[in-house]
């Protein structure tokens, strides 16, 4: 595994995992991110069927998915 700085968008290839953009500093905890991540995930991969999972490391009861790096946002 490689450690990086800052959020990275990847896709999924027969290869592997393929990074196709670096965002720098990104506040998970915002609704705009997901939105835009959303939106970049669509355009990329259209599909006439969808799912959105959300996941958690499962330490973060009784809240979910708070970004550490953004005051817990």
């Amino acid at each position: 595994m490689v450690a990086f700085q800052g959020a990275k968008r990847f896709e999924a290839t027969s290869a592997g995992f393929v990074e196709a953009e670096a965002l720098g500093t990104t506040n998970m905890g915002d609704p705009k991110s997901l939105g835009a991540f959303l939106a970049w995930g669509l355009a990329r991969r259209p599909a006439k069927r969808l799912a959105l999972v959300f996941a958690d490391h499962g330490f973060s009861w009784p809240g979910w998915g708070d970004d550490g790096s953004h005051a817990g946002d």
